[in-house]
């Protein structure tokens, strides 16, 4: 495809994020801490005189793993990889056009890049949804909300630099950058589980459950005590009444209780329950922990530095 004459580009990225605490009852107004990981999405923008919106997708191994071209301005589907992925991005480009149209005045080409395994579940569409209205100047909140729902916690942890504490009032997202200092990250493992989690199929399985005020007032408490933790050791306790908790709410058995009875320290789901990553701590330290992991086929491991922004 050919670049305008300026031959300008435009570039973004977005973070990856985990959510450590509050998951489903975040949705409900609870305060949850939430960290940006260290993997990103990326994407470079061309104008180009050819009216259509042409876009590749690149896992981390610089393999094209979706590819679409769209018609301007009726963004009907030229040419497609994946009909399913491109029928949600044309969702996204309808949206960012019925806020900014004038950004469509001419056509895109637009380069997307991962640097994470996508089927990891740490964020493709979040980090999609943050770059796309950073190009088109809109409220990403505004996107997330009409395509794909959720709590936006995810959109935040997309821009943020660190932890955040984040909560829906009155429906409405409020963060605030803050920090979360444990001083022996290196006893806390993040495991991959072999299978991503849809989170959308997740929350509408308890769509209809409704958390009372104690359990809102619980969640916070434990919120703010896993924020001011200072140890690994601190965390173990906490996160099990976080486990716990999460349980009574969504009658869901904790990931420890159902596949990890004999780890000998805790293991805490990260998003939504039974795929995805967990944090594990044991008092027996990473060697351990790794060990026993590996031991059950669980190869994908990383060190809370090696992913983290804190």
């Amino acid at each position: 495809m050919k670049h305008s004459i300026e031959d300008i580009s435009f570039s973004f990225s977005a973070h990856t994020k985990f959510l450590i605490t509050g998951e489903y009852l975040v949705l409900h107004g609870a305060k949850a801490l939430a960290c940006p990981l260290k993997f990103s999405q990326k994407a470079n923008f061309f104008p180009s005189n050819n009216p259509i919106i042409s876009c590749k997708s690149f896992d981390e191994n610089n393999n094209i793993w979706f590819s679409a071209s769209y018609d301007i301005p009726s963004f009907k589907t030229l040419s497609t990889s994946d009909p399913a992925i491109s029928d949600t991005f044309c969702s996204l480009l309808l949206e960012i056009y019925k806020v900014n149209n004038s950004i469509f005045q001419h056509g895109w080409e637009m380069i997307f890049t991962l640097d994470f395994n996508r089927v990891w579940g740490l964020g493709t569409s979040s980090t999609l949804v943050s770059i796309m209205a950073a190009w088109a100047k809109i409220d990403p909140f505004l996107l997330q909300f009409k395509i794909f729902g959720g709590s936006g916690y995810d959109i935040a942890c997309a821009s943020a630099t660190g932890p955040i504490l984040y909560q829906l009032i009155q429906k409405e997202p409020y963060f605030v950058h803050t920090k979360w200092e444990i001083t022996d990250t290196e006893n806390i493992v993040c495991v991959y589980l072999n299978q991503k989690k849809n989170s959308r199929s997740s929350l509408f399985s308890i769509k209809d459950k409704v958390p009372s005020s104690v359990q809102l007032e619980e969640m916070n408490a434990l919120t703010e005590t896993i924020l001011s933790a200072k140890s690994s050791a601190d965390l173990i306790p906490n996160f099990k009444l976080h486990e716990r908790l999460i349980s009574q709410f969504t009658g869901f058995i904790p990931i420890q209780d159902s596949l990890f009875p004999d780890f000998q320290g805790v293991v805490k789901s990260l998003g939504a329950w039974g795929g995805d990553f967990i944090f594990a701590i044991s008092p027996f330290g990473p060697v351990y922990t790794k060990a026993y992991f590996k031991q059950k086929g669980y190869n994908t491991q990383f060190s809370f530095d090696e992913l983290i922004y804190i």
